[in-house]
């Protein structure tokens, strides 16, 4: 038999006797970089001399959550003042870094990217920080994921930090960039920054809001410029209009540096301008994205490559251009996503459902293939937000988890660079309603390559400990119940919370929470289940209730915009 065991750390030449032969080999072995020992310190946290301020707030993450967990904690000195009085973890770009060969470009333009690379001497964490981006904080996360953290929720119950003396990072080299430019939930942003930051949520930052009221409010100019205006939305052939707003952005742009996003996107309405100018270009799409090129051709002569201008391909604009128009560089149009929330655009309905129903996946493939036909840049706004239909979906649990998937997957592998998720609406902040959905679509933004069962096993394994399996269980048959609903939806609507979730899914359910509670060990494990069961069981009395009162809810009279 070959003799295996080899110290970890040794480098050494030694004779393997195998079958009867004497080998010689060098085998190289590399330790692990020892952050904390015995719970005393066994490295110090190396920033730059003015770092800048993600990698000082991923220095301070890094030496208080490991303190949390050992006890220990780390010094953090500036690059000028170490004296390699202990082995370094280098936090953010720093010519220390780079002296270890650890260069990343601090580029606002580049997109986020970030490196870890652990030996057994050195451990660096360097991201691109420039700008709104966080780099550095995501590498760090990351790692701290590594050593067994979990952030689930912004509540200190949904934050997982276990207890360990000695804390050790094997050899690393990973080099990280997202799939997407951009990765926003709108109801998360506002929240703790731990969870934002190892969810990796964030990006470039770009705007895309309603923004004519804004950029031409009808009280500032109506009086004296009637013809400025159609019943809602401004006139976008208008000179002065297409004026007006260039000035505004050309005086922004005077004042600041690298590239600039601009939100050009149509009030929440329709009412759009039918004097003949407009009525000449085509139908609304082609309205809004003529509007956009104007604006971007007049920039290009002065401040050419410095813009991003954005709208929403939503409602009156979701159809793609008729007549076709072609998008000057620097647009970017962002599909609402107007489908059957149940099922991946991969899936498109059979035909003889998509005429029966006016927005389904079928349209919406048709609308995305129009568009990326313009040659603009690509977004997705995508609704998450259920109960803006249906307030019963306030009450009661929904996780799509792969289809959420394999639509980021579709987006991806067709050119789209910005994603926004519009979430909240539920009772309270939607947490721990919603975290399995919200968890699995932020891992998916950054790496759409990943399954739900891979992310699910590792949240569960960390939250629930003994009672993972069944919690996976219970979390599987959410998803499938949403997936096998034959109902109708369209929009950012669901089915009735009935159609969903018939008496047998929501027995299985409540027995699967019962066997997690029954093997839940410790108190944070059977207090998170005790929450799952608490929600599950206000699920049931609503769904009961519907079943015995149908009208209970109905739903809401929702702008069918945004």
């Amino acid at each position: 038999m070959c003799e295996q065991a080899i110290r970890a750390g040794e480098r050494t030449v030694r004779a393997v006797l195998c079958a009867g032969v004497f080998l010689f080999v060098v085998q190289t072995v590399v330790a692990d970089f020892v952050l904390v020992e015995n719970g005393q310190p066994a490295s110090v946290i190396v920033l730059a001399d003015t770092p800048a301020p993600a990698a000082r707030q991923a220095a301070d993450a890094l030496r208080d959550v490991v303190a949390q967990m050992s006890g220990a904690e780390l010094p953090v000195v500036a690059e000028s003042d170490y004296r390699k009085q202990a082995d370094p973890v280098f936090v953010g770009a720093s010519k220390a870094a780079a002296e270890a060969s650890v260069r990343i470009a601090q580029d606002a333009d580049a997109g986020d990217r970030y490196v870890i690379r652990a030996t057994d001497h050195v451990l660096a964490l360097v991201g691109n920080d420039a700008g709104r981006l966080r780099g550095t904080a995501y590498a760090v996360y990351d790692l701290l994921e590594r050593l067994g953290c979990g952030w689930f929720g912004p509540a200190p119950l949904w934050q997982v930090i276990p207890k360990k003396t000695t804390l050790a990072v094997p050899a690393l080299d990973l080099d990280e960039r997202p799939a997407f430019r951009d990765r926003t939930m709108s109801s998360l942003m506002g929240l703790d920054r731990a969870l934002l930051d190892a969810w990796r949520l964030g990006g470039d930052g770009i705007s895309h809001a309603h923004a004519f009221d804004r950029l031409i409010p009808r009280a500032a100019y109506a009086d004296e410029h009637p013809d400025y205006f159609g019943d809602v939305q401004p006139c976008l052939t208008h000179p002065d209009v297409i004026g007006i707003i260039t000035r505004q952005f050309r005086e922004e742009l005077d004042a600041t540096e690298g590239i600039v996003s601009f939100s050009l996107s149509a009030n929440d309405a329709l009412g759009f301008c039918d004097c003949a100018r407009c009525r000449a270009v085509g139908n609304a799409s082609a309205l809004n994205l003529e509007f956009a090129n104007r604006v971007a051709r007049n920039l290009a002569q002065t401040h050419p490559g410095r813009y991003l201008l954005t709208f929403y391909a939503f409602w009156g604009t979701h159809d793609a251009p008729f007549p076709a128009v072609k998008a000057e560089p620097g647009v970017c149009v962002m599909q609402v996503n107007e489908g059957n929330h149940l099922h991946p655009w991969c899936e498109p309905e059979r035909p003889d459902i998509s005429q029966i129903i006016d927005r389904n996946n079928t349209r919406e493939r048709i609308a995305f293939d129009g568009w990326s036909k313009t040659g603009a840049v690509l977004g997705i706004y995508e609704w998450w937000i259920p109960a803006c239909d249906h307030p019963d979906w306030q009450r009661v649990p929904w996780y799509s988890g792969e289809t959420a998937l394999r639509n980021l997957r579709f987006w991806q592998a067709h050119g789209v660079k910005y994603l926004c998720y519009q979430t909240g609406m539920e009772e309270g902040d939607g947490f721990p309603l919603r975290w399995p959905l919200y968890y699995v679509g932020a891992r998916g933004m950054w790496n759409p390559r990943l399954t739900a069962e891979q992310i699910m096993r590792e949240a569960c394994d960390k939250l629930y400990g003994p009672a993972a399996e069944p919690m996976r269980a219970y979390y599987r048959l959410l998803e499938q119940a949403a997936s096998d609903c034959t109902a109708l939806c369209k929009s950012w609507r669901l089915p009735s919370p009935p159609l969903v979730y018939p008496p047998e899914i929501e027995s299985k359910a409540a027995a699967l929470l019962d066997q997690a509670a029954a093997v839940a060990a410790d108190t944070p494990v059977r207090a998170r289940v005790a929450q799952e069961r608490a929600l599950w069981q206000a699920a049931r009395d609503l769904l009961a209730d519907r079943r015995e009162n149908p009208k209970g809810a109905e739903p809401s009279k929702a702008n069918p915009g945004m």
